[in-house]
């Protein structure tokens, strides 16, 4: 027993699970509940009298008052895939960022012919004007099919920094076989 005086109850409590799993709780206590709410029972009664926790119940209270379309809503663009914010930049503006990666960091006032994401960011900002985060710009180059490249370990000095350099993807010339470019027989 409960200091409150009511038992326990812990035979009904919902195994771990999601939504989509649907929960552990027999299958008609969510009905009784949704039937407690229209007749005009508080959320903590019915999970008092339910035996259930109040948070359960307030989420089977939301799901009851705002039931969910029967048919999935389209989307306004079926052709974009996956979750995300949408890119600040259109794509005719990334054919013309990739050109311009492709002069190296010298065309850009940079010492050095190696690309890092901080230059790359600053060189998108000053030829379109929209600001990209450095840790966001990778996402960017992969997508342009740029790849990072590390030295070789024997370079690598201990307890220093491993300098990573992005190399632009080499074009084919018209006639060679994918995947041959650029190989040794």
């Amino acid at each position: 027993m409960h200091k409150s005086g009511l038992p326990y109850t812990i035979g009904l409590m919902a195994a771990k699970g999601t939504r989509s799993q649907g929960l552990a709780y027999p299958k008609g206590l969510r009905e009784h509940a949704e039937r407690l709410f229209a007749a005009g029972e508080k959320q903590s009664a019915v999970a008092r009298r339910l035996g259930v926790s109040r948070q359960c119940v307030h989420n089977w209270y939301w799901q009851w008052r705002n039931p969910k379309p029967a048919k999935p809503v389209k989307r306004k663009n079926p052709k974009r895939r996956g979750a995300g914010r949408r890119s600040k930049l259109d794509d005719g503006r990334w054919s013309g960022i990739d050109a311009a990666l492709r002069r190296g960091p010298g065309a850009y006032g940079f010492a050095g012919q190696r690309w890092t994401l901080l230059r790359i960011a600053t060189v998108i900002e000053k030829i379109t004007g929209v600001y990209y985060h450095p840790s966001s710009v990778w996402r960017i180059l992969r997508g342009l099919g740029w790849t990072l490249r590390l030295p070789p370990k024997s370079k690598w000095k201990p307890h220093r920094y491993v300098p990573r350099e992005w190399k632009a993807p080499t074009r084919r010339r018209s006639g060679e076989a994918k995947g041959r470019a650029g190989r040794k027989r």
